[in-house]
């Protein structure tokens, strides 16, 4: 069956290692483009922070569509219009809360949370919450207390040492809510999001709003976060580079590492 969509991870995937298009993948995605197979990227980040990436590839046409807040805002990429969204819940996000708070070593976390107007918040001004704003280029604020948000949010994101945020996985896992999702997109970002609210829940979305097929999509990845949308799909790519154990659960592992440029290969595998 003919590819008619390619959903793509953004850093560590599309990107290479500086964070920076590699010219085959531009030149390969104008190719994919004028054989009509649209592209989307899907990203832990906010639709603010991957706008200029889409811009950059030519993505901010009427007809495109962004993946954002690892998939769980689904929107149009030229407007930013929210098509479809899972927001993790106040009330669920406020119960993790409570275990984090519970956890000996939380000091030694940064605890972001992402609004419904992509402005991250913290309660202190660390350098983690500084790093992270600067590379993210997104709107950013302080407050008190976490306790003061309102309404459902986007995502929680943790920031810290790898050891310790592994030990903190252990810790809160016995006590997930229900109604959350919790993965790591990097080996120092912890993340919580609604059930709901993964790469492959944003991918099928995408799918249904297009009205094709599974069999007509690839999907690339190469990280905790991505395995979402890598196991159990039928088109799924894991890049070389990639976390080991997630990379495994995709149908196809490209030869080419991410700074090299993986689309090319796409291309040839798929037929396109």
């Amino acid at each position: 069956m003919p590819i008619k969509l390619i959903v793509s991870d953004l850093d560590d995937t599309f990107l290479n290692d500086e964070s920076k298009i590699p010219q085959k993948n531009r030149e390969s995605l104008d190719y994919i483009k004028s054989r009509g197979v649209d592209f989307a990227v899907c990203s832990g980040r906010s639709y603010i922070s991957l706008d200029p990436f889409l811009a950059e590839l030519g993505l901010k046409e009427p007809g495109n569509y962004g993946l954002a807040f690892q998939g769980a805002v689904v929107y149009k990429a030229d407007t930013l219009e929210i098509i479809k969204a899972h927001y993790l819940r106040l009330t669920v996000m406020r119960r993790i809360m409570g275990i984090l708070r519970s956890f000996p070593k939380i000091r030694e976390i940064d605890i972001l949370v992402y609004d419904k107007n992509s402005v991250v918040t913290a309660e202190r001004d660390s350098d983690n919450f500084r790093g992270y704003y600067g590379f993210a280029k997104i709107p950013h604020r302080l407050v008190g207390s976490l306790d003061e948000i309102g309404d459902d949010v986007c995502k929680m994101l943790l920031v810290g040492r790898p050891p310790t945020l592994r030990e903190l996985e252990g810790f809160v896992l016995p006590e997930l809510p229900d109604g959350a999702s919790m993965f790591f997109s990097k080996e120092h970002f912890l993340e919580f999001t609604d059930k709901k609210g993964t790469k492959g829940d944003g991918v099928r979305a995408l799918a249904e709003i297009l009205g094709i097929t599974l069999d007509e999509v690839v999907t690339m990845g190469d990280s905790w976060n991505d395995l979402a949308m890598l196991a159990g799909f039928p088109n799924s790519v894991g890049v070389r580079t990639g976390v080991p154990e997630v990379i495994k659960q995709a149908s196809y592992i490209t030869k080419a590492t991410n700074s090299e440029g993986i689309l090319p290969e796409i291309i040839e595998k798929w037929g396109i």
